[in-house]
């Protein structure tokens, strides 16, 4: 369905603009996990075969654990904050629950967890450096545009949220 903006032109409705975004997501994660570390591989001679060892399923089993860590917030941004991460389709509404409520940046600490995986599988120290890389990144950019967003969207909401979950390590629970 598409609507009518201002001065005649056409815009893509809510579904459409989601759509579009979640593929944008997966596009973005298909480079960061897939392309780019073959690509290092690649150039560093690594190879694409992981060697076998104990390496090969602790890689394989960190990377399962960072798929399914980074699939829940993704679900939960769709059908909670009826949104995507995908800055052009934000959530409207602050997404704190499942494991929101223990980091702040699941999703960006899950890329983390299957580049470092990628590294374990492949026994890479050149895709370890490129988890530093993608950490670093991220970071700058949670620190000096993405919070200051959330901050302005969400205004007293964010600051608490802020104020009772850390953004990278779970706090220790007082319970």
């Amino acid at each position: 369905m598409t609507h009518s903006a201002p001065g005649g032109r056409r815009q893509r409705g809510a579904g459409a603009l989601t759509g579009i975004s979640l593929l944008a997501v997966l596009w973005f994660s298909f480079m960061f996990f897939v392309v780019f570390p073959a690509g290092i591989l690649w150039w560093t001679d690594g190879g694409f075969l992981p060697p076998a060892g104990a390496s090969r399923l602790l890689g394989f089993a960190i990377i399962a654990l960072g798929l399914l860590a980074w699939s829940g917030p993704l679900r939960r941004f769709v059908s909670e904050g009826r949104g995507t991460p995908a800055p052009v389709a934000p959530p409207d509404t602050l997404v704190v629950t499942g494991l929101y409520t223990r980091i702040r940046n699941p999703m960006y600490a899950s890329y983390i967890v299957i580049v470092l995986g990628e590294a374990l599988l492949f026994r890479s120290f050149a895709l370890a450096l490129y988890a530093l890389v993608l950490f670093g990144i991220a970071h700058a950019y949670v620190v000096g545009s993405e919070e200051a967003v959330l901050r302005q969207r969400f205004g007293s909401q964010y600051d608490d949220y802020c104020a009772r979950v850390d953004r990278w390590l779970p706090r220790r629970r007082a319970d």
